[in-house]
């Protein structure tokens, strides 16, 4: 099992700068790359962009060239201790005072025995719906049309993004690719579409599958071109929605693009709200089958059951990372792809992340790329959902449910089970004060779960509700899914938390 690692295009300079440093050197530099020496980490793919390309360009404008015309303009003053501005002037300085960050860390890596990969966010759209953002790039804002909803007023977020369907569109994004092709000798190149996925605009879907393999069959040709300059293979990757029957609805063809052997790493991953503990892995390497192609599941650093309102986004655990890794391993990913798990500067930050305190998130990095650490180590499965959608499809938001005197059923992937382990079935149950949980009868994988105790809300639970733990039997080997079922014959309860704690 590979580990495959994404950093962020702006945080690195960002969280130094909000940590006070003002100047970088090529020590801080290759020391950043050094901490994931001797990681599980295969993988270190190196963000270029968001909206602007975050690297010194030729044809197109970059986050540099905004910044120097801001400053012409005199739009930086007042705005000096502006996080984004901030760490924009600490990357554009380190770029001037010759130093090639990206170029530097590619470098680094190869000497570290990690594959180094850029990766390019085909649709980013930060603060796009701003009026004075800085993100947002002036091809975006010079052509209103070009948006996905430019045929009328956007109405949310996702409609500030771009329409593939406008040949200009695909054009300016073939750009960025070539430019980065040029810029960086790296051994990868992935094409990030989570960011953003929704690439036409509504009822132009289905017209996109079409154009958007022809663009993809671009991209693939400009990478051809690279391989014969550099002298090497680059491979080339993908980050898609969750299942392969969603990415078509937007216009995504990955059955196609499979066929025609264009992709030698496939990842399937949440957006960002949730990390997603129920992916079709399964599915998407039956497509597989047969095929060079390396699989992915992406995980995301954040976690919740169904994006309850009023609440804050919170950061998963080892624990729960680990248990999705466990299952998505089990079910045939050849890779765990880690999104956001960034380090972070300034410890007293990392204190309210346990993950991201020093020794916690090392030790994270050399267990959760190797399977049977990972399977030793304690952790928790727990149901979240899909945080994206398409027309015409249900949204898979499996919590909360209501349960009755029938039976209400939900599927929890765990992947092995040691049998050396104590497995437990944890649900949030909203619930009138005298309830109790042995009201509640519980089977998985049909055998039934005797009750066995009240418990305080886990970690990152909600917290205004009861929770319930049911003993599993693991006296013989169970499958790498459970799937419970949930029955109150004497009153009605509402489930809204579940997770499966092996230990």
């Amino acid at each position: 099992m590979g580990l495959i690692f994404n950093e962020d295009p702006n945080h690195f300079v960002y969280t130094r700068a909000q940590s006070g440093i003002t100047a970088l050197s090529e020590k801080d530099l290759t020391d950043f790359i050094d901490g994931y020496a001797d990681t599980n980490i295969t993988d270190f793919l190196i963000c270029i962009n968001a909206s602007l390309p975050h690297f010194k360009t030729k044809n197109i404008e970059s986050v540099c060239d905004k910044y120097k015309a801001w400053e012409r303009a005199g739009r930086i003053s007042g705005r000096e201790n502006d996080p984004i501005i901030k760490s924009t002037r600490l990357l554009c300085e380190t770029l001037e005072n010759g130093l090639d960050i990206h170029n530097i860390w590619i470098n680094r890596l190869r000497k570290i025995g990690i594959k180094p990969w850029i990766s390019v966010r085909m649709n980013d759209i930060h603060n796009a719906g701003e009026a004075d953002a800085f993100l947002p790039s002036g091809f975006s804002r010079m052509h209103p049309e070009y948006l996905r909803a430019g045929y009328r007023t956007p109405s949310g977020y996702y409609e500030y993004a771009l329409d593939y369907t406008f040949p200009e569109v695909r054009e300016y994004y073939l750009s960025v690719i070539s430019e980065a092709l040029e810029a960086f000798d790296a051994d990868g190149i992935e094409l990030d579409f989570m960011r953003e996925i929704y690439c036409f605009g509504v009822g132009r879907e289905y017209a996109g599958i079409e154009i958007m393999t022809d663009f993809i069959a671009q991209a693939v040709a400009l990478v051809r071109r690279a391989e014969k300059v550099r002298g090497h293979k680059i491979d080339m990757g993908i980050r898609l929605p969750d299942s392969p029957e969603k990415a078509l609805r937007l216009g995504f063809d990955a059955v196609e693009w499979i066929n025609r052997g264009y992709f030698d790493l496939i990842t399937v991953s949440p957006r960002w709200s949730s990390a997603d503990c129920d992916m079709p892995v399964d599915f998407w390497k039956r497509l597989l089958r047969g095929k060079n192609i390396r699989l992915a599941a992406g995980l995301d650093v954040l976690l919740d059951a169904y994006n309850r309102r009023g609440r804050k986004y919170l950061f998963g655990t080892a624990e729960t990372s680990l248990g999705m890794a466990c299952a998505y391993a089990a079910m045939g990913a050849d890779d765990i792809y880690l999104f956001n798990f960034m380090d972070i500067a300034d410890p007293a930050d990392a204190k309210s992340k346990p993950l991201f305190e020093k020794e916690n998130y090392r030790k994270f990095l050399c267990t959760i790329g190797n399977a049977e650490k990972q399977s030793a180590e304690n952790r928790r499965n727990v149901v979240t959902y899909s945080d994206t959608s398409a027309v015409g499809l249900p949204s898979r938001r499996p919590l909360p449910i209501v349960v009755r005197s029938g039976f209400a059923a939900v599927r929890i992937p765990t992947g092995t089970v040691p049998e050396n382990k104590i497995a437990r079935l944890i649900i949030g149950v909203e619930c009138k004060p005298e309830f109790t949980g042995d009201k509640i009868t519980v089977y998985a994988n049909a055998k039934k779960c005797p009750f066995a105790e009240e418990i305080a809300p886990p970690e990152l639970a909600y917290d205004d509700m009861r929770y319930f733990a049911y003993e599993i039997d693991t006296s013989e080997q169970n499958p790498i899914v459970t799937e419970a079922e949930f029955s109150s014959p004497d009153e009605d309860i509402k489930i809204h938390w579940a997770e499966i704690q092996i230990k």
